[in-house]
């Protein structure tokens, strides 16, 4: 008999453009390739799974009105609106509170990271065996440059053919440190710097205007582009050489997923929320040595190759049949549940 899985998302009919509307498509799409599952989107009412998103109204109604059995993906806690939503520190606790409260609303908790999980527990105080980890995950074969890729994606984008581009994609906030990548653009005039993302919340993000601020600071040789549709953001992973993502807190990024499909070396900073997901299987630095590692990646081909090869791990580790099949098997667990 085949699931009745309803997935809710409030990005689809509201802002998109950012990590949890990607994530949802990414588990339409998932789901959608398996046989044994019926996927509606976005549908109150009867269903075998109610699985949400995001966490506004339309979320909270879901949980309550949905159907047999309610699941919601932490893709938020109180530490991530810190540096990535205006005022987030006067509101603070009362996110808290309502985080607590609507996650609990849920039969199962999905934390993507084991560092979201103990933030779950730590800060929200939720029980730990109603949480389970199962990180993000992408359709990685969409990302997948055709054997002429390179070529082809930087003639379509009027990109040179001998240039040495690093790509970085995310919104611009005070987290996702721009900064940073603009401060090795300037390091490195004879390369080709590219950012792929706005701030698709407007004057409602962290110090908006400090942000816009910087894009105008940018070098000759850095572009600061979009938000821009995937298939269009597909064309710049396959152009790349390089991908970066200088961000100081981040959960399971699917940048990175979509950069190690599409055959990237990826550099990110040293944090912790990459060591249970990522481990030793992609290049971590800090400022003070993210331009050794891209002189490294530009100058010594065996280190780029040796980088290659961790990418295409996290990749196979992170494809959508994979996390899929998780899904599946958390959901038949609880409806077979009392």
């Amino acid at each position: 008999m085949k699931l009745k899985v309803n997935i809710i998302s409030e990005s689809a009919f509201s802002i998109g453009g950012h990590g949890v509307d990607t994530a949802f498509r990414e588990h339409v799409l998932a789901l959608g390739e398996r046989n044994d599952v019926l996927v509606r989107v976005n549908q109150l009412g009867s269903a075998d799974i109610t699985h949400v998103h995001t966490t506004g109204p339309y979320g909270l109604v879901a949980l309550v009105l949905g159907g047999n059995k309610k699941v919601v993906t932490a893709h938020v806690v109180p530490d991530a609106f810190v540096g990535t939503v205006a005022g987030a520190k006067y509101w603070y606790r009362l996110a808290a509170w309502y985080l607590k409260f609507f996650y609990n609303r849920a039969d199962k908790i999905i934390a993507i990271s084991e560092e979201v999980e103990q933030s779950l527990i730590r800060k929200l105080g939720i029980k730990s065996d109603k949480i389970t980890v199962i990180p993000n995950t992408v359709d990685t074969a969409q990302y997948k440059p055709a054997k002429d890729g390179k070529r082809l994606a930087r003639q379509k984008l009027g990109l040179g053919s001998t240039d040495f581009i690093v790509l970085s994609v995310g919104q611009i906030n005070p987290t996702k440190r721009y900064e940073s990548f603009l401060s090795l653009a300037k390091q490195f005039p004879g390369f080709r710097f590219i950012w792929i993302g706005g701030t698709p919340f407007k004057h409602l993000s962290a110090s908006y205007k400090d942000m816009l601020e910087l894009t105008h600071k940018q070098p000759a040789n850095m572009s600061t582009i979009g938000p821009l549709e995937h298939s269009e953001v597909k064309q710049y992973y396959w152009a790349a050489d390089v991908f970066i993502m200088p961000s100081n807190r981040e959960g399971h990024p699917l940048a990175v997923l979509e950069a190690a499909a599409a055959g990237l070396p990826i550099v990110v900073r040293d944090i912790p929320s990459y060591d249970s997901n990522f481990g030793q299987d992609i290049l971590r630095g800090t400022d003070k040595t993210f331009a050794h590692i891209v002189q490294r990646l530009h100058d010594n081909q065996v280190y780029y190759r040796e980088a290659v090869e961790l990418s295409r791990a996290i990749a196979t580790k992170f494809d959508n049949a994979s996390g899929a099949k998780q899904l599946c098997r958390l959901y038949r667990q609880l409806i077979a549940s009392k």
